[in-house]
């Protein structure tokens, strides 16, 4: 046998670790168990995605499939739009929990959609704007974290007097006093 090495890739196929990721992801859907989550049924899609990163690595420097969902323009995009998916998945999904519920396929669509939609926004007019703007790009190191430091103490003002009892306000949905 000759040797070549070590080229850095793990000694399994990419299509066994792809097999294996798939059928953990279905066993994860079929037999999840609300009792046991996050754990240990949270461990299944951390699993899965591990053997996917894995599958892409291979030795056969394959990933096939795997390599080419991962680098479509819908997972990338998703991927540009994680951290404001991240900020606003919560307080969409709260809010629907908290008036209309989560129960039903249509109102978790309608969430989801909204997610997206408002994670959209949020990456195209704030987050670039900020990030492409060349205003912002001349400004020193200094003035960008004063200028940080004072947009946390207005916020940390904004939310003491929010939660403040004086100025309480109830996000019940009902007329009851919480």
């Amino acid at each position: 046998q000759a040797s070549h090495g070590n080229t850095g890739r793990l000694p399994l196929s990419s299509g066994w670790l792809s097999g294996a990721a798939v059928v953990l992801l279905g066993v994860g859907f079929i037999w999840t168990n609300d009792a046991y989550f996050p754990f240990p049924w949270a461990l299944v899609p951390v699993l899965c995605t591990t053997l996917l990163f894995a599958a892409i690595s291979a030795r056969d420097g394959g990933g096939g499939v795997v390599r080419a969902v991962l680098e479509s323009w819908p997972a990338t995009y998703i991927g540009r739009l994680s951290y404001s998916l991240y900020l606003v998945h919560w307080p969409v999904f709260s809010v629907f929990r908290w008036t209309v519920g989560m129960d039903d396929p249509i109102p978790a669509w309608i969430a989801l959609i909204l997610t997206f939609a408002l994670a959209a926004y949020s990456y195209h007019i704030v987050e670039s704007r900020f990030r492409d703007n060349d205003y912002l790009r001349r400004q020193s190191s200094g003035r960008i974290v004063v200028f940080g430091l004072g947009s946390m103490a207005v916020a940390s003002l904004f939310v003491a007097v929010l939660f403040n009892p004086f100025y309480r306000i109830s996000n019940s949905v009902t007329r009851d006093v919480a």
